[in-house]
């Protein structure tokens, strides 16, 4: 959550995530497992420290939607076979950082 002189981590690892899946991508084709799911746990272990800190489970719940969203968008392209398994778990991972608004 971006505050006031603070520094905005739903930002950061989203940018840090989306470089590393980029060259990856265009490197070797692929986006690891090795940064999908550290991305992912991370952004539901963000949003339930929010949920903490708020003492609302709003964080979370946005989170997990957002997650459930993308899986549901993106997840029959890849059954179709149009896109890859770990575009789908980027971008659940995203997410699962930024909730429903992304």
């Amino acid at each position: 959550m971006l505050r006031s002189g603070g520094i905005d981590m739903i930002s950061i690892a989203i940018s840090i995530g989306s470089a590393v899946a980029l060259i990856t991508d265009l490197w070797k084709g692929k986006i690891y497992n090795w940064l999908t799911l550290p991305l992912f746990v991370l952004g539901l272990t963000h949003s339930l420290w929010l949920s903490f800190e708020q003492g609302s489970t709003a964080p979370l719940l946005s989170s997990v939607l957002g997650a459930g969203v993308a899986l549901l968008l993106y997840g029959w392209i890849f059954v179709l076979g149009f896109m890859g398994g770990g575009d789908v778990k980027f971008l659940m991972a995203i997410g699962a950082w930024g909730g429903l608004s992304f």
